[in-house]
């Protein structure tokens, strides 16, 4: 009985550390995919407002230092979306990696350990 209640235990903890894994590399895809978004979005808007000025497209309440402004704004956004993401994506890459070898962990190490304290072996 002590054995099988020291193999539960060991099958319950290594599931806990298999949860959490999981749920950082939830947390990482969903910051990676935030900020992939608002990164296209900002590019989308910088691409507007450069053919704008190309065009010399000033609408109403716009002039060309006021689209050279807003050019100039988002393509800082831009360039800092582009350094968030190289980093959001080393993380999610590593996430990705960590939560592999736990899961490969877990079921060539502590599923046949735990299947041997049930057996009684």
């Amino acid at each position: 009985e002590r054995t099988l209640k020291k193999g539960i235990e060991r099958l319950q903890k290594a599931q806990v550390e298999l949860l959490e894994t999981v749920k950082e590399l939830d947390k990482a895809k969903k910051q990676f995919s935030h900020l992939q978004r608002s990164s296209e979005v900002a590019k989308d808007k910088a691409a507007d407002v450069e053919a704008r000025l190309r065009r010399s497209d000033r609408r109403i309440f716009h002039t060309k230092a006021s689209l050279q402004k807003l050019s100039a704004k988002f393509s800082a956004r831009l360039a800092e979306h582009s350094r968030q993401l190289a980093g959001v994506q080393n993380e999610y890459s590593f996430a990705l990696v960590s939560a592999s070898a736990h899961l490969e962990h877990y079921q060539r190490v502590e599923l046949p350990a735990a299947m041997q304290a049930l057996d009684g072996e």
